[in-house]
């Protein structure tokens, strides 16, 4: 396939060096696209301003999983990891799921940069994170412009580059590389006895089913047979009232982790359900 303009070029030699997959998509990230919804049809965004991200890739570098995606104007970075950071933006505000409002500047190379929290405020984690050498080599690196950003929050690092280089983005990702392996939080492997007896028989499907990311659940639902899907659905659809209920009610922060599990397996039992209505019984 031949790449269309320069960001897919750049993502299709990323993904190329590092023996990554590229694919399509049409990911409405409210960070650079506006949108606005039909009444009647709620599930269907209209862009306003901005466009959907429309191609992605993902690899492996360094040990980190590394997601692309790209439209004609930006090209979107996702580091993922586990960090001890509440969210919190660089010259660009979030837009997606928590308040942004002005906290700060910081100082790079080449240009002051604002800062937004949640509430305005910079907390002493924030203040950590923000005096980090491998922080400001990033934005040092990144040349952070108008329009661009960078957003850190407990499980990614996201850079907002418009039409970068292929040596810009493949130097952006090195460093934020660096700043995700300064700032991971050691991840103690989830306790999922801690549940209620009665789903302890769904443990072994959470560690293989429950993935949080729709990205990644997506892919592995793609990838997996049908007979695996109706096997799985089979197994947790009579579970699936007594998660809601058990959800709905918990109050032990000490189990919060494994009942988020537990509510991701319901959750792609229920992208399963709606997968296979649509191909109907199978023979």
């Amino acid at each position: 396939m031949i790449p269309t303009d320069e960001n897919e070029r750049v993502l299709r030699s990323l993904a190329r060096e590092f023996k990554g997959r590229v694919s399509q998509c049409d990911l409405f990230d409210a960070n650079i696209c506006t949108c606005r919804y039909e009444p009647d049809q709620p599930w269907k965004p209209i862009p306003i301003e901005g466009a959907p991200l429309s191609k992605r890739a993902h690899f492996t570098c360094r040990a980190r999983k590394i997601k692309l995606f790209s439209n004609h104007t930006y090209i979107n970075i996702r580091i993922e990891g586990s960090f001890e950071i509440r969210p919190f933006s660089i010259n660009l505000k979030i837009r997606i799921g928590y308040r942004s409002a002005y906290a700060s500047d910081i100082q790079s190379l080449h240009t002051k940069l604002p800062i937004f929290t949640e509430d305005g405020l910079l907390s002493e984690i924030h203040k950590r994170v923000l005096d980090r050498p491998e922080l400001i080599a990033l934005l040092n690196c990144a040349e952070l412009q108008n329009g661009e950003g960078l957003v850190l929050s407990g499980g990614e690092i996201d850079i907002y580059l418009l039409k970068p280089e292929f040596d810009k983005a493949r130097r952006v990702i090195e460093k934020a590389i660096d700043l995700a392996d300064a700032e991971q939080i050691s991840e103690n492997k989830l306790d999922l006895t801690q549940l209620p007896a009665q789903f302890h028989p769904l443990i072994p499907m959470i560690r293989k089913w429950a993935v949080a990311d729709d990205i990644d659940r997506g892919d592995l639902l793609e990838s997996s047979s049908h007979r695996a899907l109706k096997r799985l659905l089979a197994a947790v659809e009579p579970y699936l009232m007594s998660i809601d209920s058990y959800l709905d009610s918990f109050i032990e922060p000490s189990v919060a982790d494994a009942a988020a599990a537990l509510g991701c397996l319901a959750e792609t039992a229920a992208e399963i359900r709606q997968k296979l209505s649509r191909f109907g019984p199978s023979k």
